[in-house]
């Protein structure tokens, strides 16, 4: 999972302008999604959470990654 997140934070902004951030990053956590790829998903949502502290619609994404794919404990750790 680290190794994960570091990949995602390092690489997630390259070539996306600023404007576009937040519906391209959501956009790519739920195809990881669609693919199998939660943990990299995961990744995606907690880099996301972390730029759009406010934006009410990353949150519910995420809490619905983990209410499909995680555990009670990961679905807390969100919040």
């Amino acid at each position: 999972m680290l190794t994960c997140q570091a990949i995602v934070k390092s690489t997630i902004g390259v070539g996306v302008d600023d404007e576009d951030r937040k519906q391209t990053w959501v956009a790519d956590a739920e195809e990881c999604t669609k693919r199998g790829s939660i943990e990299t998903a995961r990744a995606i949502y907690a880099h996301a959470l972390s730029v759009f502290v406010t934006k009410k619609s990353v949150w519910l994404k995420a809490a619905q990654l983990e209410k499909s794919h995680g555990t009670r404990e990961s679905l807390e750790a969100f919040y």
